[in-house]
């Protein structure tokens, strides 16, 4: 969306504060997208729209490279057992740290 479409849905919404919720939610936006949008629109006006970032640069439950690395040598160790008990097995029973 960009910025002048964002400033026009902020004044907009302005005026329907008791339907704010249901409409964001037909419009399929979060309100806690909203609420950010206009938090940045009321201290930099439309220039604060500019350039939001819309995904995390990092999935936060992501594994790294490594340990990816540690979980298939642990499964290839112990094929026999579930995810459940490769994941105790690597956390409780190796010497091996997984660091997210």
């Amino acid at each position: 969306m960009r910025p002048e479409e964002k400033e026009e849905l902020i004044v907009k919404l302005e005026g329907y504060i008791n339907k704010r919720r249901e409409m964001l939610k037909q419009l399929k936006i979060a309100e806690r997208t909203y609420h950010r949008w206009r938090s940045k629109y009321s201290k930099q006006g439309v220039r604060g729209l500019q350039g939001m970032k819309t995904m995390p640069h990092r999935v936060w439950n992501r594994l790294t490279e490594e340990e990816s690395k540690i979980v298939l040598e642990e499964a290839m160790k112990y094929p026999e057992l579930t995810p459940r008990l490769i994941a105790i097995e690597i956390t409780d029973i190796s010497d091996r740290l997984l660091l997210s």
